[in-house]
C-alpha cells in the first residue's frame, strides 16, 4: 500500500519553493529510486490508481527506463506518496506539474534518479476539485 504524505504547508506557495521542496525530496530519495510525478483531486484516493501488475507481461517497458525487470517482479513499486503543492487553482496545479516534469524528461537522469514520466502532464482531474476545494502535485517514490 502507498504511504501518503500530505503537506503541512499552506496553498499556492511561489514555484521557487515548490521546486525546492521537489529537488529535496528527490535527492533525499535513495540513489536507486524511481519516481514519477502527477496531479490530483483526491490524493488518497487516487494512490489505488498507481498499482501496477507484475511486469510479466511486458519487461521492456522496464528496460526503457534503464531499470531490470527482476528488481520489480513485486506488484507495487511505489512506496509513498508526497504531496509537495496543493492550490484552489487547476491552472495552477498544472502549469506545476509540467514545468517539473519538462525539467525531469529533458535528461536521462534527474539527480541521479528515473523519472517514469514520458508526458508533460495532464492526465489529472479535468475540472472538478477534491471534496476539501483543492488540487494536489504530488510525487511517487519507489
Amino acid at each position: 500500500m502507498i504511504e501518503v504524505h500530505e503537506m503541512q504547508e499552506g496553498l499556492d506557495e511561489s514555484f521557487p519553493v515548490v521546486h525546492r521542496r521537489f529537488r529535496q525530496l528527490v535527492a533525499a530519495s535513495n540513489a536507486e529510486a524511481i519516481f514519477k510525478i502527477g496531479l490530483t483531486n483526491w490524493p488518497n484516493r487516487r494512490k489505488y490508481g498507481h498499482r501496477f501488475p507484475k511486469w510479466v507481461g511486458d519487461p521492456d517497458f522496464l528496460s526503457e527506463f534503464g531499470l531490470d525487470p527482476e528488481d520489480f517482479a513485486q506488484s507495487q513499486p511505489w512506496a509513498e506518496m508526497r504531496v509537495i503543492f496543493e492550490s484552489n487553482s487547476l491552472q495552477g496545479v498544472r502549469e506545476v506539474e509540467s514545468k517539473l516534469i519538462l525539467e525531469c524528461i529533458e535528461t536521462s537522469s534527474y539527480l541521479g534518479r528515473t523519472c517514469w514520466n514520458l508526458v508533460r502532464g495532464g492526465g489529472g482531474p479535468k475540472s472538478k476539485p477534491g471534496p476539501d476545494g483543492t488540487y494536489y502535485v504530488y510525487v511517487l517514490l519507489g
